[in-house]
């Protein structure tokens, strides 16, 4: 069979034949039977499920990623100016900004 005849499956289809097939509940030939599919085609889908899976968890949205960098700088920030008016304050001057 050429690429132009196989069938094209969607991510959430193949996400839950390969789900059923590692919860174990059937066996393969009967998961394959019932979604349609070839066998070891669900079986690969499950191999491939189980070796990606910790990927679900590390991956995170770039706006997640840049949102924690600036609470970080933020957070960063605020030390630095709680530690400026601690300084101000043991000197006995006037801080150029008050809260």
């Amino acid at each position: 069979m050429d690429k132009s005849s196989q069938k094209e499956y969607s991510s959430a289809f193949k996400a839950k034949v390969a789900l059923e097939a590692i919860r174990g509940k059937s066996s393969l030939p009967e998961i394959a039977e019932k979604y349609g599919v070839p066998q070891d085609l669900a079986s690969q889908w499950a191999d491939d499920l189980s070796a990606n899976a910790a990927a679900a968890f590390g991956k995170k949205d770039p706006k997640e990623e840049e949102l924690l960098l600036l609470r970080a700088k933020e957070k960063e920030l605020e030390d630095k100016l709680d530690f400026a008016k601690s300084a101000y304050k043991k000197l006995g001057a006037k801080p150029p900004i008050d809260d």
